[in-house]
């Protein structure tokens, strides 16, 4: 299985206090199909990450079993919203990415991190990445290189 390393992360306006946790960023997941790979990513995820996040997952129509293994789906506690976007039609890469942004906005999330649903994800990496842009307040966004 080949796991690939695409993520962008970039920097909101506001930021949502849920009690003593101040959660920050919404991961959001885009997938079409790939359930092994789809699976694997999310496991990766919920190993990985320790603090409160918000997940979302933007579907873009799958047709092999990824809606009902998304549907089944159980998030860890520390994951204080979850939603799930099953759209009818695919509409694309950047169609469901501006979906999660979206709902970044309306969650009140000050950073969005955008992943596909084929990466392996190493202990610490979104309290890293968290810490870099908290570093620099002019560091808007960052990516991966390939």
């Amino acid at each position: 299985m080949r796991l690939g390393l695409i993520w962008t992360y970039c920097r909101h306006n506001t930021c949502k206090n849920m009690g003593e946790n101040l959660v920050k960023t919404n991961i959001v997941v885009v997938c079409w199909n790939a359930l092994e790979y789809t699976k694997t990513t999310i496991d990766s995820l919920f190993k990985t990450v320790k603090h409160p996040f918000y997940l979302t997952i933007i579907d873009n129509s799958s047709t092999d079993g990824t809606v009902k293994y998304l549907e089944k789906l159980k998030v860890p506690q520390n994951c204080v919203d979850f939603h799930l976007t099953l759209n009818k039609d695919n509409v694309g890469y950047g169609g469901a990415v501006n979906q999660g942004y979206e709902i970044s906005k309306q969650l009140g999330a000050e950073y969005t991190c955008i992943c596909n649903n084929d990466l392996l994800f190493e202990n610490g990496w979104l309290t890293h990445l968290e810490k870099v842009l908290i570093s620099d307040e002019n560091i808007g966004i960052f990516s991966t290189m390939r």
